[in-house]
């Protein structure tokens, strides 16, 4: 029997990469856009601004390559706000982008461009759509990292939201996505939020995360001041 030398072996495994390379293989080849490595690390809470960060509030932590549509956006909604500003199904879609706060995602996908109205904070979710949705958020030129990405707007609900603080006229690329292969009809709602601090927001009578729970009965808002029960 003959045996196999390390450096035989080092000598296989040093041509396979050199050929990988060479002919431009990598880990994920899907997703037509714009590229970049980024991190899913929920470092934050759920509910907290994403803009400018790339973090997923409530899904799940993974490191993955993170590609952007390719621009050529689906529909563009411009500044539209309200309930059901977009709705339709993503069956029978491409996979043109990969949400960088979940694993791996073979899903479909559908991009809309929208410009903000006005300088504010506004709130993007799924609420109401049929499947496991993951939204994610990019730039008007769909380069980089994406600027914010969810995959539950809290544990064990499917939807998702993320609020994002825009300048009037920022346009933006919104991504509807599903978790791993999930697919069917959604629902993509935009809401301005009013001006408030995160202090005020447990206590001005609007449901800011659209949960379906206001001030405090929230549950992010169990530690404010407000919201604690009186001392014994």
């Amino acid at each position: 029997m003959r045996t196999v030398t390390w450096k035989k072996v080092l000598f296989v495994v040093s041509a396979l990469l050199a050929f990988a390379g060479a002919t431009g293989c990598s880990l994920d080849s899907k997703g037509t856009g714009a590229g970049a490595v980024g991190t899913g690390n929920d470092s934050n809470r759920p509910g907290t601004i994403d803009g400018g960060d790339t973090t997923d509030d409530g899904g799940d932590d993974a490191s993955v390559i993170d590609h952007g549509p390719s621009c050529s956006v689906d529909e563009d909604i411009g500044s539209a706000l309200g309930d059901a500003v977009a709705s339709g199904t993503t069956k029978g879609q491409g996979d043109e982008a990969t949400p960088q706060c979940t694993y791996n995602s073979f899903a479909p996908d559908l991009a809309y461009r929208w410009t903000a109205p006005s300088s504010a904070i506004f709130s993007i979710d799924t609420i109401g759509s049929a499947f496991d949705t993951v939204l994610h958020v990019y730039g008007a030129d769909c380069e980089g990292k994406a600027i914010a990405c969810n995959d539950e707007v809290r544990p064990k609900r499917k939807v998702s939201r993320v609020r994002i603080e825009l300048e009037a006229g920022d346009t933006v690329v919104i991504v509807v996505d599903g978790y791993r292969r999930s697919e069917g009809n959604f629902i993509l709602n935009i809401m301005e939020e009013p001006p408030s601090s995160e202090a005020d927001a447990c206590a001005d009578g609007f449901d800011n995360d659209r949960d379906g729970d206001a001030d405090c009965d929230d549950y992010e808002c169990r530690t404010a001041e407000n919201c604690l029960p009186p001392d014994p």
